[in-house]
């Protein structure tokens, strides 16, 4: 809580190859949707069931907005909660529920109202030194909402009434037949945004009696004006250099892009990455921004946020991720400057040996086995000797890095689904052993093929 993983009349069992896996595999990345201001999460129904049924198989969370679904962690939500806190709940919540097998990258979309709750979120899990990557559906960053919401408009009537009839909509479980009379559009226009909200609320009770004891209605009517109101004190966090997220993909429609002035074809995700991509779907950019997660279309965004995810969770890429968080573990010197203080075990050899050998990358610190394990001796090293003694280490680290790196992606996507990392820490060690000697590279391959090898065959689901 308060995000809910989607369960199936027909989960699907794993493999089991995944309980040898000692990394995440590229299905076992979770993928975490935020929705609308209404914050129930059911935006998103007609989309996660195309995802399924294009055979779609990692874990979905979908954000409830605490304050709907009670959080047994956080029982006690106001409800004038500020996007702060608000983020601060999201952020703990997803920590909950990585993957077995270590770190992986956060895959997050968000829509409407919800992408910026997302980008808040990747925002703060990035400084925190993790990896995000973003899809964002038709939603402005907090600070260009926050100026289109403060803004009288006619326009933003209309988007208010929207957001009025689809509470109403969720609420009571079927269509909304309800439009504000015309002349009471230009009284609405100069109206402060809470009061006009109010305003359209009294006029759908007024048209739709029943909704007057509907305690969904009521519920979700508090949360939006709140969600509303926090928006409008919202204090934009930096984005470049301070909070920037590793990669965004949007989505727009041009009827978002055209109601703010000037017309932001980015609404303002540009200052927040720098590397942002933009969806090119002639059919999904001219519907309806209401329209794009349900009947015909949901199909269509469910195929680009699988594209999405697939790309940014290959075996490859996971694979690469757990060797360089090893081996920045490894590089992370301890403090020496000049007392006794003994380095932490996050940063000790060791500790960097096991993070290794444990994201199924052995083959890389294998060869190097023979003096690769911190001793009580060593502990007692300090300043310049550390760094000597760390810094040759890593300079053969980095060689065996730059030995394997070329072959993890492209045999990570083989059609069986698996990939194999031949010959291991032997054929490492001949590369060291033959360098040694003064053979040529090829007379190392030639004794390779003459010897045999050991093989580390890791496992992976494509």
């Amino acid at each position: 809580m308060p995000f809910l993983l989607v369960s199936f009349e027909e989960p699907i069992e794993p493999k089991d190859t995944d309980k040898n896996n000692n990394f995440p595999q590229p299905h076992q990345v979770p993928m975490f949707l935020i929705g609308g201001i209404g914050g129930l999460g059911t935006d998103w129904a007609s989309v996660i069931e195309q995802l399924r049924l294009s055979g779609d198989n990692r874990p979905i969370y979908v954000y409830y907005d605490p304050r709907n679904v009670p959080d047994p962690k956080h029982p006690h939500v106001r409800d004038d909660i500020s996007i702060s806190d608000q983020v601060s709940l999201i952020v703990e919540s997803m920590k909950e529920h990585l993957p077995p097998g270590g770190p992986a990258p956060y895959v997050i979309a968000g829509y409407s109202y919800g992408c910026g709750l997302a980008a808040e979120a990747a925002m703060k899990l990035h400084r925190e030194g993790e990896e995000t990557d973003l899809f964002l559906v038709d939603g402005a960053t907090f600070e260009v909402s926050k100026k289109y919401f403060s803004t009288p408009s006619a326009n933003l009537v209309r988007d208010l009434i929207s957001i009025v009839r689809s509470i109403a909509k969720m609420a009571s479980g079927c269509e909304i037949d309800f439009e504000v009379p015309n002349a009471k559009y230009a009284q609405l226009c100069n109206r402060p945004t809470i009061e006009c909200m109010e305003l359209i609320e009294h006029l759908i009770r007024t048209n739709i009696p029943k909704l007057n004891t509907n305690d969904n209605f009521n519920k979700l009517m508090v949360i939006a004006k709140n969600s509303i109101n926090a928006l409008l004190q919202y204090t934009p966090t930096p984005g470049i250099p301070d909070g920037v997220v590793d990669k965004i993909v949007l989505l727009t429609t041009e009827e978002t892009v055209g109601k703010h002035t000037p017309p932001d074809k980015y609404l303002g995700w540009n200052k927040y990455t720098e590397n942002l991509s933009i969806v090119d779907a002639e059919a999904l950019r001219k519907q309806a921004h209401t329209d794009l997660l349900s009947g015909g279309y949901a199909e269509k965004l469910a195929s680009l946020l699988k594209k999405f995810a697939v790309q940014e969770t290959t075996a490859g890429k996971l694979f690469q991720r757990h060797l360089d968080l090893a081996m920045k573990a490894y590089t992370t010197l301890p403090n020496s400057s000049g007392n006794s203080k003994e380095p932490s075990p996050q940063s000790s050899p060791r500790t960097a040996a096991r993070l290794v050998r444990s994201s199924g990358a052995e083959l890389a610190v294998e060869s190097f086995s023979d003096d690769d394990t911190s001793s009580d001796e060593e502990k007692r090293l300090d300043g310049d000797q550390i760094v000597k003694k760390l810094q040759s280490r890593i300079e053969r680290i980095e060689e065996a890095k730059r030995l394997i790196a070329p072959s993890i992606e492209k045999r990570a996507l083989r059609e069986s689904g698996q990939f194999m990392l031949f010959g291991g820490s032997q054929q490492l060690a001949a590369q060291s052993q033959g360098a040694k000697q003064g053979k040529t590279q090829d007379q190392i391959e030639a004794h390779q093929n003459t010897a045999p090898t050991a093989n580390a065959t890791i496992t992976v689901r494509a």
